[in-house]
Formats: C-alpha cells, sequence, structure tokens
C-alpha cells in the first residue's frame, strides 16, 4: 500500500508535466505576439513621434516619482500663497501720529524745561574721563641722606562739567 506522500508526489509528477507544456505554449505566443509589435520599426518623421519617444523613454518609466515631485511643488506653492501677506497689509502705511499728541509732548517739554532751568545738567551724566595712570599714583620717594623727602608734584584732576 502506498503512503499519503507517495500518492501526492504521483499525482505532482503527471500533473508538472502538463503544466511545462502549457506554460511552453504561452510562452511561444507571447513571442508571436511580441515579434509582431516589436517588429522592424518605421521612424515617423515628425516632431510630435520625437517628442512621444522623449516621453515614453524618459519620463514614462519614472512616473511615480515625477508625480511626487510634481504634488511636493504643488504644497510649497499653496504653502507659499497661503503665508504671503496680503497687498492691502503690505502696501497700508502707520496712521499719522495726532496733531494733540505732539502738542501735549511740546508742552511736557517745556514745563521740565521751565522746572529745571536753563543751565541745568543733563540728567543722565557721565563719569569724568581717566587720566593717565601717572597722576593717580603718587612718584616713589627719593630718600637721600638725612633729609626728608621732596614733595611731588601732582597735576589736579579737573572735573569737566
Amino acid at each position: 500500500m502506498k503512503t499519503p506522500r507517495e500518492l501526492i508526489l504521483g499525482r505532482h509528477q503527471t500533473a508538472g508535466a502538463r503544466l511545462k507544456a502549457i506554460r511552453a505554449e504561452e510562452l511561444a505566443a507571447c513571442a508571436r505576439s511580441a515579434g509582431r509589435a516589436t517588429g522592424p520599426r518605421q521612424p515617423a518623421p515628425g516632431l510630435a513621434s520625437a517628442v512621444a519617444d522623449f516621453w515614453q523613454e524618459t519620463f514614462w518609466p519614472w512616473r511615480r516619482a515625477w508625480l511626487g515631485l510634481a504634488a511636493l511643488w504643488v504644497c510649497v506653492v499653496a504653502f507659499n500663497l497661503a503665508s504671503r501677506e496680503t497687498p492691502h497689509t503690505a502696501a497700508a502705511r502707520p496712521p499719522q501720529p495726532n496733531p494733540e499728541v505732539f502738542a501735549v509732548l511740546q508742552e511736557q517739554k517745556e514745563l521740565l524745561t521751565q522746572l529745571l532751568g536753563l543751565g541745568a545738567p543733563p540728567l543722565v551724566s557721565q563719569p569724568p574721563p581717566r587720566g593717565p595712570r601717572s597722576a593717580a599714583e603718587p612718584a616713589p620717594a627719593k630718600t637721600e641722606g638725612a633729609g626728608s623727602p621732596e614733595p611731588t608734584l601732582r597735576p589736579e584732576r579737573v572735573a569737566l562739567a
């Protein structure tokens, strides 16, 4: 008695031979139809055929990539148009200040000069500029014999107002 494995293997081997015959017939039919379709082509003169050939050789094999790039550019253009300022906001100028505001500010300035006086120092003063370091430090004393050291003369720092 044959085992189930041997039975299945026998059926497979007979089916395999039939499948090979069918496959050979299909391949022969495809070769015949391809031979008719791709027979010796006569080059068609004209710009239209050149454009069609260029399209089929360059763009058609990569159509998904080109569609992706086109979709990306559409998104970029849409985002650019959405984020652009409208012409009304770009051309609008800030409103001119009110003349009454200028009058009030002028009155406040006059009041401040009256309160501080005409010759009043500025509100923010800067420290006087620093002089040379020799003017700020005393010169070393010379000790000669039994006398007292001579006084060194230093220029006075003058504060600029």
